[in-house]
């Protein structure tokens, strides 16, 4: 059976992968493929990690995802927080307030680094590329041991200031290659609001099964 590229569109809306389908489709892909969203299905034990991914001080945003890389050599792979999948997406598209979601991907056991970001955003005309030529001044790390649901909390990416906090994070993006904006990535614990969701989002997690590992 021969699917359109309308109808391949219309099956992934909603789904953590619709925004990158959508690129591929149009030719903006990015380079690093995206993490496969974890279901939560407790049939087998599974090697996942949650993570609140948001940003927040642009408008406009089409999509939004963290760059992860194993630390010991790998491909790099996208963590996708927001899109046009995403719960909410136009009644925050038009301002510059927190925009993410608290997503669920699965990962081989081992140890990783947050280490940069990828987003497009339409807020000088069409959409364009906001991009790290470097990535973070320093990376998240953490380690996913075998069988196990780690949280990590939440990484939000801050656009255009800072926390008010010294740290050792704030760094300049570009957009397309040219403008340059200020952003610093912040860690947060977010497990209160994050939990409350588990039961909507991935009725096959429960609290009492996820060990808590927040970035720092």
């Amino acid at each position: 059976m021969t699917v359109t590229r309308r109808q391949l569109l219309s099956r992934l809306a909603g789904t953590p992968i619709a925004v990158m389908a959508a690129l591929s489709l149009t030719g903006c892909v990015a380079t690093a493929p995206v993490a496969s969203p974890d279901p939560g299905d407790d049939a087998q034990p599974q090697n996942r990690v949650l993570i609140r991914v948001s940003a927040e001080g642009l408008k406009y945003l089409n999509r939004f995802a963290l760059l992860v890389r194993p630390v010991k050599g790998g491909e790099p792979l996208q963590i996708q927080g927001w899109g046009m999948g995403s719960s909410g997406y136009w009644s925050g598209y038009y301002d510059e307030v927190e925009k993410g979601e608290l997503v669920a991907v699965s990962l081989p056991a081992g140890d990783y680094e947050i280490y940069s970001f990828v987003a497009m955003a339409s807020g000088w005309g069409s959409p364009r590329a906001v991009t790290l030529e470097k990535g973070f001044p320093s990376p998240f790390s953490f380690r996913l041991n075998e069988g196990e649901t780690l949280y990590l909390g939440n990484l939000l990416v801050r656009f255009s200031g800072d926390s008010g906090v010294s740290s050792v994070r704030i760094g300049t993006a570009k957009i397309e290659g040219q403008r340059s904006i200020p952003y610093e990535p912040i860690a947060r614990d977010t497990r209160t609001r994050d939990f409350k969701e588990l039961e909507s989002r991935f009725p096959g997690l429960k609290p009492d099964q996820v060990k808590v590992r927040l970035l720092k």
